[in-house]
């Protein structure tokens, strides 16, 4: 990555923790589409690994990156929920979502 570009994926970081981008782009790209390909592919490696012999810890850790993932968008959608100008009920409603999504990647 040119340092540009890195700069470009530290301000995303940045502006997704602090708030600052839309709460639609916020909830329906990073905690829904995004969520589902970070479940996805961890959920596929862990079964990969295990099913391949390796350690089990390995499968466990895979398996439970997505929490990570969610922890980080759950902060995100608070935070750019607090911000949302438009009808309060979009807000309420995806921080719920957001809820629901991170509890269903530690129950299901």
């Amino acid at each position: 990555m040119q340092n540009g570009q890195t700069m470009s994926v530290r301000t995303k970081i940045a502006d997704l923790w602090s708030g600052r981008l839309p709460l639609r782009t916020v909830f329906w790209e990073y905690a829904v589409v995004y969520g589902l390909v970070v479940n996805a592919a961890a959920t596929g490696s862990g079964l990969i690994a295990y099913s391949a012999g390796a350690h089990w810890w390995l499968s466990i850790v895979l398996f439970v990156l997505p929490l990570l993932y969610y922890s980080f968008i759950t902060v995100a959608v608070w935070r750019s929920a607090a911000d949302y100008r438009g009808s309060q009920i979009w807000s309420e409603l995806a921080r719920g979502g957001v809820v629901i999504l991170a509890l269903s990647t530690v129950l299901l």
